[in-house]
């Protein structure tokens, strides 16, 4: 059953992905939806539903919306993170009625750069009481692999972390362990968040440091 559901939510996720950013909102997009249905909405499920529509499966919904992030890193010696980093922009949007919410990201400055586009999708598993998420993005070198990993997590006292250990092989070919973890807070419904993300091991020779994104709603 969850290797089902995965196939579903990568299929939606690969869908949306063909027609961001250019067609506009993936749950009202002019693009042409599935047969039979009226609009994409329809299509993808966008609509929250039972049983979906329980807090436990909606405790990111504050993300949904279209949103410009500042990705700030950490040089390495460094105690502040850089002023100016990378900008991106993500359009989030629930599917399946609900049961996840799925991210479309690309370059805030080259939209149109296949390269720098990528997503995630997350949901709540009610038999682990935690959420599942996973990412496909490109790598540094920008050929696109992908976070192979899911990582696992929940909410405590307004903040929501999301945490992963798995091997990748490494530049010598010899696997390496890396620790992964997200931190969602200082959550404003409808106007900003911070996303605090570290990695421990360097993966394709670039070492793990942490970053820091302030991601402002802009629809």
């Amino acid at each position: 059953m969850a290797r089902k559901m995965w196939a579903v939510l990568l299929l939606t996720g690969l869908s949306a992905c063909a027609s961001a950013p250019d067609a506009g909102s993936a749950a009202g997009s002019d693009a042409t939806p599935a047969a039979g249905a009226r609009s994409w909405a329809e299509a993808l499920g966008a609509d929250i539903a039972a049983p979906y529509d329980a807090p436990q499966h909606r405790a990111f919904d504050f993300w949904i919306g279209e949103w410009e992030a500042n990705w700030r890193g950490r040089p390495q010696g460094e105690f502040y993170h850089q002023k100016e980093g990378s900008w991106t922009r993500q359009r989030v949007f629930p599917v399946l009625n609900g049961k996840a919410l799925i991210e479309l990201a690309w370059a805030r400055d080259n939209p149109n750069e296949a390269s720098q586009r990528g997503f995630s999708i997350r949901y709540f598993d009610p038999a682990r009481a935690r959420w599942v998420m996973a990412q496909n993005w490109p790598s540094a070198g920008g050929q696109g692999s992908a976070f192979t990993d899911q990582l696992i997590g929940e909410e405590h006292l307004g903040r929501l972390t999301m945490y992963s250990i798995t091997q990748r092989p490494g530049a010598d070919g010899e696997l390496v362990t890396q620790h992964r973890r997200y931190n969602f807070t200082d959550v404003r419904p409808g106007t900003s968040f911070r996303w605090d993300g570290s990695n421990t091991q360097k993966v394709d020779d670039i070492p793990g440091k942490p970053g820091r994104a302030f991601i402002r709603r802009i629809r």
